[in-house]
């Protein structure tokens, strides 16, 4: 595991307007691009900023003392800096060479779970999200069965 420097953490954009977080969330909504795991939500919504971007926010409902938010807040920003290094190879691997806001979501057990669990957890939802996301592509990409019959049985009739 690799800790963050500075520089990297200066040059990972982040989301604070409300705005952007809502256009993630309807984006999740819409197109099921988020993924639950104990200790954090991630969602995801393609942006035109020409870079990832993340955010980070816990809800007063989930956790009612401000001191315990901004702990969980902390804990995700750490990890999601010390997995910059994944999150970017993901990030450039992308077929389409597209661009996402990332919003992570804390969960009450982000509080007193270890690092190394809340780690596995934020890796393990941006692999599967990343995966979805090939999937997803290839199943557009593939012609459907019924283009495939139609075109045998026009090979056929010639």
């Amino acid at each position: 595991m690799q800790n963050a420097t500075k520089q990297t953490m200066q040059t990972i954009a982040r989301i604070k307007k409300r705005p952007d977080f809502l256009l993630a969330a309807a984006a999740a909504q819409k197109n099921g691009f988020k993924w639950v795991s104990k200790t954090v939500i991630v969602q995801r919504a393609p942006n035109h900023h020409g870079q990832p971007r993340f955010g980070i926010t816990v809800t007063k409902k989930t956790v009612k003392q401000a001191p315990k938010r901004n702990r969980i807040k902390r804990r995700l920003r750490a990890a999601f800096y010390d997995l910059s290094d994944f999150t970017h190879n993901l990030a450039t691997s992308a077929p389409d060479n597209s661009h996402y806001d990332y919003v992570l979501i804390g969960r009450p057990a982000a509080l007193d779970c270890t690092y190394e669990t809340l780690m596995n957890d934020l890796k393990w939802c941006l692999k599967r999200m990343h995966a979805q996301t090939n999937q997803n592509q290839a199943e557009q990409n593939a012609p459907d069965q019924n283009t495939l019959k139609e075109s045998a049985s026009h090979k056929e009739a010639s």
